[in-house]
């Protein structure tokens, strides 16, 4: 698997010189399976609300990129994938956050991976061609 890796961020480097990668793994993938809730980013929008799952909570892992000084992050904390029942916009109350939302919350790793982008000049959060194909088409390339 690390060797994979190091070729696929090679191949990703060679392709897109101008980009920033995000990779992120489940495990669970492995069974060919998922709960209806499962953190999966395939199951998410990149703004909030319309047609995506309700995602269960997590907890922000304690090795989450180190914090910029005197800025408070959650590390440790627990992350709530949907907006509050009492939120003050009526529009977002119980909706499911999004891919950009979610991200905005971890400050840390938002700020350095915003900076990267104003630099380089690309588009902040998007999802790319992978994850923006349907599952069908997904099964279909994965056993061709």
């Amino acid at each position: 698997m690390i060797d994979q890796l190091k070729h696929t961020i090679k191949v990703f480097e060679h392709t897109h010189p101008e980009s920033i990668a995000t990779f992120v793994f489940d495990w669970s993938s492995t069974y060919e399976g998922f709960m209806q809730d499962a953190l999966n980013v395939n199951n998410m929008n990149v703004n909030p609300g319309n047609n995506q799952r309700r995602l269960h909570d997590t907890v922000i892992p304690l090795n989450n990129p180190v914090n910029a000084h005197g800025k408070e992050d959650m590390c440790g904390q627990v992350q709530k994938m949907c907006f509050p029942d009492d939120h003050p916009n009526p529009e977002l109350r119980g909706k499911p956050k999004g891919i950009k939302v979610v991200q905005q919350e971890c400050k840390s790793v938002w700020d350095k991976y915003t900076k990267l982008c104003k630099e380089h000049g690309i588009k902040v959060v998007r999802k790319c061609k992978s994850c923006t194909k349907s599952q069908t088409c997904k099964d279909t390339e994965c056993h061709c």
